[in-house]
């Protein structure tokens, strides 16, 4: 088979490579993003009837999970304000 027909590259063997972890900063937009979930969140407390009845006690969870669905940035940064 010809290299150009090849449906993958072959490895190299031995090849040193190291991964990089890709690093994202906080910005603006991520606290936008974030702003978005913190409201979702507090819809969640007004269908359900836990804000009427005085329960704030899911609100911080439901936001760091709706904002894990968008920003993983965002909801890191909502765990350290809420703290």
């Amino acid at each position: 088979m010809k290299t150009s027909q090849a449906l993958a590259a072959v490895p190299i063997a031995g090849a040193n490579i190291e991964a990089k972890k890709s690093v994202a900063n906080a910005t603006p937009g991520h606290i936008m993003m974030a702003t978005h979930a913190v409201t979702l969140a507090a819809i969640q407390g007004v269908i359900r009837g836990d804000f009427i009845k005085g329960d704030f006690s899911q609100f911080q969870k439901n936001a760091v999970k709706n904002a894990e669905s968008v920003t993983p940035v965002g909801a890191f940064m909502i765990r350290k304000i809420s703290v």
